[in-house]
């Protein structure tokens, strides 16, 4: 289900069974994700664990000046990306 405030952006957002999914959403077809994605609209709480569909581990993240949750994305995420078009990242909704 989409939940407010929908979209930042290239991300839209989702929600299901508390779990909240960012969905960057690329220009074109070649493009990969980017270095990082800044969140401005809807963020995950102090602490959450951020993760990328397709790639193991959490990601690194933190709060910017600006207020901006910041997702790192690995280098070895851009390079082979586990998918084309759009890229999912996901947290526990607090």
């Amino acid at each position: 289900r989409a939940i407010a405030p929908f979209k930042d952006g290239q991300v839209v957002f989702t929600t299901k069974n508390g779990v909240v999914y960012a969905i960057y959403l690329t220009q074109n077809e070649s493009e990969g994700p980017p270095e990082h994605i800044a969140l401005s609209a809807l963020k995950p709480a102090p602490g959450s664990d951020v993760r990328m569909l397709g790639f193991d581990g959490p990601l690194h993240w933190e709060t910017d000046t600006n207020g901006n949750a910041v997702l790192d994305i690995p280098a070895s995420a851009r390079t082979s990306p586990p998918c084309r078009h759009a890229f999912v990242f996901k947290w526990i909704k607090n």
